[in-house]
């Protein structure tokens, strides 16, 4: 019987920051190559390497949301796995925009593991642009939902896919963009995996693996043992579905933690909505790691094993698992509220704005514009919001892109006649022109009745 040998400390070392650095480099390689502002300036996309068991042993720090979907597309469908791309909610996702594109590694033969990203497409067709249809009743109106579809076979693109997917986007040339940036990064990680491998052997590397996952889940098991034993709750609510007017729906979060254990249980939220606010398992499981990530040590490798995936000492439990052809494209306040619960409550108020001009067939623009709304307490006082994904992306770089000009682009003084204890303080305030007659525009907004969190 082979009995597998311990890797001394510095070598781990060695070998996890070689994978988290190739997973940066995949994205990187996303980043300079794509079509997209949401790509190459909001990094709204996640890339990660899987053992042959399906176990995620990289991962680099782009967009924690996607962090769940991914290792759960990867456990539901890792037997139909070769170089495939899906979007399908049902099957591990996010929302619809967000596809997953996942490529098996083969050494020598034999089956390594696997690479992949998520990332989220600007355009996938439905009933508004950028797959945020805020009154969608079915996903059918929220754009093409893909199940894992090999899109490479053999080295050599499956034209009769890709045919399908260009034809029903808006935007075809930036999506083909973009989803080849996607495979792009996974020929960069092949490429370093293979020369990892090269270097320290098959058995060696899988080893490792195995050991990183154990050095991480002993480690979040000890973060987790400082944190009080009880239960720690908190709630959020959803003003509108977009369907049925004036009905709130409640977000519940409880935190229990018992030793070295915590649940986070979701049960006691309302049932799912009508319109597009309901969540997919690995939207609240991304949410859940999402806060245990942000309140635990930052130097524990990112892994299977700190996600609580092997041994479950992290566990998202929900009932916000919504039944087959339910719309769900607006999932923000569940990814918020595992966060506000864990670290302490925040307000945030969102408003997400999606334009696209059909000139040269080539300028989809996801853009998440967020104007006079209370955010967070920042050492200037209370703030407005920041705009979501698109506060990296400068004036100088998305001007050329529009069809149009930067009329204003300020900081608004709200009104100083209230107290500094409800002051709103300053908030963001822009105009554009748009020189183009015909163009599309969707709008999603929400978190406008209820007050700031900590306020009277």
């Amino acid at each position: 019987m082979k009995t597998e040998k311990s890797i001394d400390s510095v070598t781990l070392t060695i070998i996890n920051n070689y994978l988290v650095n190739t997973c940066r480099e995949m994205g990187l390689a996303m980043m300079k190559t794509s079509y997209s502002s949401i790509f190459n300036e909001g990094l709204d996309f996640s890339c990660v390497i899987f053992d042959r068991d399906g176990e995620m042993v990289g991962y680099a720090e782009f967009c924690p949301a996607q962090i769940g979907a991914i290792l759960y597309t990867m456990q539901w469908t890792i037997a139909e796995i070769g170089i495939e791309n899906h979007n399908d909610p049902y099957r591990g996702g996010c929302h619809m925009p967000e596809h997953t594109v996942i490529q098996a590694v083969y050494h020598d033969g034999e089956l390594y593991g696997f690479i992949g990203n998520i990332a989220h497409v600007t355009e996938i067709g439905g009933k508004a642009v950028g797959g945020f249809a805020a009154d969608a009743k079915e996903v059918y109106q929220e754009g093409l939902r893909l199940p894992p579809v090999k899109i490479i076979r053999e080295g050599e693109p499956v034209e009769d896919i890709w045919k399908i997917i260009l034809e029903n986007h808006r935007t075809p040339r930036t999506s083909w963009g973009d989803f080849h940036a996607m495979l792009g990064s996974l020929n960069v990680a092949e490429r370093r995996l293979h020369q990892l491998l090269d270097r320290y052997g098959f058995d060696e590397i899988l080893t490792a693996g195995k050991q990183l996952m154990d050095y991480s889940e002993t480690r979040m098991r000890a973060e987790i043992r400082d944190i009080p034993n009880g239960e720690y709750q908190f709630d959020d609510w959803i003003e509108n579905d977009g369907v049925v007017p004036d009905k709130q729906y409640r977000i519940n979060c409880t935190v229990i933690v018992e030793d070295e254990n915590i649940l986070f249980d979701y049960t006691g939220s309302s049932p799912q909505a009508r319109g597009p606010c309901n969540c997919t398992y690995g939207v609240t499981a991304s949410a859940t790691f999402n806060a245990m990530l942000n309140i635990t040590d930052q130097t524990i490798p990112r892994n299977s094993g700190c996600a609580g995936l092997r041994s479950k000492c992290v566990t998202p439990r929900s009932q916000w698992r919504r039944q087959f052809r339910d719309p769900r494209a607006d999932r923000r306040c569940p990814v918020r509220l595992p966060i506000r619960c864990c670290a302490g409550a925040r307000r945030c108020s969102d408003r997400c704005q999606f334009m696209q001009f059909p000139f040269r067939r080539d300028t989809p623009k996801y853009r998440s514009v967020l104007r006079k709304l209370p955010h967070r307490r920042l050492r200037l006082g209370w703030q407005g919001n920041r705009r979501r994904q698109s506060h990296t992306v400068p004036n100088q770089r998305k001007l050329p892109e529009y069809p149009g000009r930067s009329l204003r682009d300020t900081l608004s003084l709200a009104d100083e006649k209230v107290s500094h204890r409800r002051r709103f303080g300053r908030a963001r305030s822009a105009a554009r022109r748009v020189w183009q007659r015909k163009g599309y525009r969707s709008t999603c907004t929400g978190n406008y009745r209820f007050e700031l969190y900590g306020q009277a």
